[in-house]
């Protein structure tokens, strides 16, 4: 099923076939001892399932790990395997297996890792819908609409994490509880989370944060806000979006901005008066020395209100054709 090393030679010359060496567990007995002796630690695994726009439960599963790409698709019991390197399918090398799709990737992890456990730098995983059958020890993780979410929350060997990227397909019970144990020092991401509390984002210090849905409190807004400000970076972004409750029924958008800020509020058509749009021009000490005018909104909406604090960018002037 995997690639042979002395193929990649001859398909992709000399040089590809040494970096996707390390990759392979399947190959010649010449070659066993050079795979044998190189740690299973990659730059990128992605995995991402999607259907067949035109055939009922088939679906194509692409692997990617560093520059190898594998894509299993099938339906049931019959598999087509194509593999390539740098996203270029090699014809040559596709085969079709008796075998669920499914089955096969499975497989086709535990490979690529070490006692059950992959290592990489980044990991991201999007509309798989299997279970998951490995362990991820990685720095920077993205779930995206994965109906195991918690799964796989449950079966990482890491804790501390520079990026944490979850996107829920559906409600999962006690989500917020798996990412407590979690400490993220750069960016967090979360999307539908709908239980995280503040005591669940204890572990978050990083100044990319978003967070959409869930039941963090008003300080708790304005302590990540304040993170933000001070650690940010130019690429960083800020934005909630909660539910209003019954006690914001009196919406007072000032209640979510520190108080040391120094911010200039402007007025603009179509938004209520418990709407806040403004400027923050001082107040605040960022470390890496971006201290830029932050452009700053809380609006509410009928059941919602949502925040955003970025870098103010001037507006563009309108283009004029220039006359002949």
């Amino acid at each position: 099923m995997m690639l042979r090393i002395s193929q990649l030679h001859d398909k992709l010359g000399t040089a590809a076939g040494k970096k996707i060496r390390c990759s392979l567990k399947l190959c010649s007995k010449s070659d066993y001892q050079i795979v044998k002796s190189t740690k299973f630690e990659f730059g990128k695994l992605n995995i991402y399932e999607t259907l067949s726009q035109f055939i009922d439960e088939k679906t194509t599963i692409r692997v990617e790990i560093d520059s190898l790409t594998i894509w299993l698709t099938g339906k049931k019991n019959l598999t087509k395997i194509d593999q390539g390197w740098n996203g270029e399918i090699i014809e040559e090398l596709s085969e079709i297996e008796q075998e669920n799709r499914f089955e096969i990737l499975q497989k086709l992890l535990l490979r690529f890792s070490k006692n059950g456990i992959i290592h990489a730098d980044t990991v991201e995983i999007d509309s798989l819908s299997i279970p998951p059958g490995v362990q991820l020890k990685c720095n920077c993780l993205t779930l995206i609409d994965v109906p195991n979410s918690k799964q796989w929350l449950q079966k990482l060997k890491s804790t501390n994490f520079k990026k944490l990227h979850l996107a829920l397909r559906d409600r999962e019970e006690n989500i917020g509880a798996e990412i407590s144990r979690l400490k993220i020092s750069e960016s967090a991401n979360f999307f539908k989370c709908s239980d995280v509390r503040d005591e669940d984002l204890i572990g978050v210090s990083g100044s990319d944060f978003r967070l959409y849905d869930g039941k963090i409190s008003r300080e708790f807004v304005k302590k990540m806000l304040e993170i933000h400000l001070k650690f940010g970076k130019r690429n960083d972004e800020f934005k909630v979006t909660l539910n209003l409750e019954g006690e914001d029924s009196d919406f007072d958008p000032f209640s979510f901005i520190p108080k040391n800020l120094k911010i200039r509020r402007i007025k603009k058509d179509g938004y209520t008066e418990n709407a806040f749009l403004g400027n923050i021009f001082g107040g605040f000490e960022n470390v890496h020395g971006i201290q830029d005018r932050r452009r700053l909104s809380i609006i509410p909406y009928d059941t919602r209100f949502s925040i955003n604090c970025q870098i103010y960018k001037k507006p563009m002037a309108p283009f004029e054709m220039c006359p002949f």
